[in-house]
């Protein structure tokens, strides 16, 4: 064997694998217990590529745990920016205090002494009783939040469990804040500490870090339940129907179950309702012994249960319809499209159901056509927006056009009659960029922070039409494919997530917000001036 002849292969790998050490990152630090200071062990800390297109090229999530001493150590890490993630059982991570959520590493840099800080989690415990104050055993309890999603205001669990033999129960782990308390018994409408059917009269509960909050009595009392009778008009005999129930009232929507009991000829009893405004969502299927099942009607039926039983009469149920369109790339992409991974959605924007259909380039017949023509089947009558995933990097969904109307932003109505869609794809030239830093009132960096790009106010029914980021260690960020637009640019220290697309809660800062026009292939620089939170 010649050994000379191996020595330049030898030597070339070497020098290979001292380059890449050069060009990776190295990040330390030491994780502790705000409230106590203490160092954490056992802490599981993940550094994840910043998502986006060219964000953080050819690095992966990398995960580490802490040691004795709360110390940890991640190697080989590419240069990029890359989002920080510490979890522990009853320990949670605050949106303030807690360190840097976003690290920017340059070629070959080693960033030290990284603090980051975990909080112990807090606890809601109390019983739950009938009207002669004897204990339920097995009722759900759930400690529930208010957040804004899909348009609007709804209920997010934050912990569950089931009442013991005692009927008590206690809902541990859980983040501090503000909860309301609603058991649950068998097939009834939920019952909200301390005693209330409906949100809006509930007691909130507030739980401070680390803290318990003991003694959160719930009692089932009896209340008034009432029924509702409907027959479904224009559907054919054979079908069968599903009803899906949403609660309105000025806390948050309550999503709930609709206990409904056929009749005879299409007519349906929906029972055990408590008083309010409601929201009835019809579908209806082609018959159980037909295969594929088919959804061939829909309708949102606004209702208002008042102290009485209701005979609706006969409901006309409109038929679903086809929508038809088209996807177009006037300019070439960077890497072409693939069909087959592409899929189209119709999201409802009006319905009392969460409702959203889809259609796929990887079906049998395929739902979207080689040639970028498509059908979306069986669609009820309603608003929807447009989303289309599976599209090539620095690819994006730029306009979605409805006849003369562009509807990205806006949605559009199905009726049946409308035009053929048009949805417009257009590469990295099609968005924006925005840089920049956030500030405190000095003029110091402010790393955590959280910047939102909020559209203008005719745009603000498309949730995509807002961008976010956080910024770095150093009070940097970036906010990559920006839809070309007006926008304010605001930055919190401390938000709730999605806050920033309710618009009550928007009108108490966008004065405070600076006003940039992002252009297509432009990038604008901007200095953000943080909204300090609440102390």
């Amino acid at each position: 064997m010649n050994v000379w002849l191996k020595l330049p292969v030898l030597l070339t790998v070497m020098i290979l694998i001292a380059q890449t050490d050069l060009r990776t990152g190295t990040v330390e630090g030491t994780v502790r217990n705000l409230k106590t200071g203490e160092p954490l062990a056992e802490v599981r800390i993940t550094l994840g590529p910043e998502p986006g297109p060219v964000a953080t090229p050819n690095a992966a999530a990398k995960s580490v745990t802490t040691d004795a001493d709360g110390k940890f150590t991640i190697t080989a890490l590419p240069p990029g920016r890359y989002l920080v993630n510490a979890t522990r059982t009853l320990f949670y991570r605050s949106r303030r205090d807690a360190g840097p959520t976003t690290l920017t590493l340059s070629e070959g840099q080693r960033l030290a002494n990284v603090q980051l800080f975990l909080s112990p989690t807090s606890v809601i415990a109390g019983r739950v009783i009938d009207d002669r104050r004897e204990p339920l055993r097995s009722v759900r309890v759930e400690a529930v939040r208010r957040e804004f999603r899909d348009g609007q205001r709804t209920w997010v669990s934050g912990a569950q469990t089931t009442t013991d033999d005692r009927g008590e129960y206690r809902l541990f782990n859980l983040v501090p804040g503000t909860y309301y308390i609603r058991a649950t018994q068998g097939s009834s409408a939920p019952m909200f500490y301390p005693s209330s059917p409906d949100s809006q009269t509930a007691v909130a509960v507030s739980v401070d870090v680390g803290a318990e909050a003991g003694a959160i009595d719930i009692e089932m009392r009896r209340t008034a339940e009432y029924s509702l009778k409907l027959k479904l008009g224009g559907v054919a005999p054979e079908s069968t129907a599903n009803f899906l129930m949403r609660r309105r009232n000025g806390l948050a929507n309550e999503q709930q179950t609709a206990r409904s009991e056929p009749l005879t000829d299409n007519t349906y009893r929906i029972g055990q309702l408590a008083p309010g405004s409601y929201d009835l969502f019809v579908q209806v299927f082609t018959s159980i012994g037909a295969q594929p099942r088919v959804l061939t009607h829909a309708a949102s039926i606004p209702i208002n249960v008042r102290d009485a039983n209701q005979d609706l009469g006969t409901v006309a149920i409109p038929p679903t319809v086809a929508v038809n369109g088209r996807i177009l790339v006037p300019d070439p992409l960077p890497s072409p499209i693939a069909v087959e991974r592409l899929a189209l959605t119709l999201r409802a924007l009006d319905f009392a159901a969460p409702l959203g259909v889809t259609t796929r380039g990887n079906t049998t017949p395929p739902g979207i056509n080689s040639d970028g023509s498509f059908t979306l089947p069986n669609v009820p009558p309603g608003r929807y927006q447009v989303l289309l995933n599976g599209l090539p990097p620095d690819a994006y969904l730029i306009s979605v056009r409805e006849g003369t109307r562009d509807v990205l932003d806006t949605g559009f109505t199905v009726t049946g009659t409308e035009n053929p869609l048009e949805l417009i794809v257009g590469g990295p030239g099609s968005m924006g960029t925005v840089v920049g830093a956030v500030v405190d009132a000095l003029g110091r960096p402010v790393s955590a922070s959280t910047v939102v790009l909020v559209p203008a106010p005719e745009r603000r029914a498309n949730q995509n039409a807002f961008r976010t980021a956080t910024s770095d260690q150093s009070g940097n960020f970036i906010i990559r494919s920006v839809p070309a637009g007006d926008y304010k640019i605001l930055g919190w220290e401390d938000l709730e997530p999605g806050s920033y697309m309710d618009p009550e809660f928007l009108k108490g800062f966008e004065t405070r917000g600076e006003t940039i026009k992002v252009q297509r292939g432009s990038q604008n620089q901007v200095t953000v001036r943080v909204i300090p939170a609440l102390r």
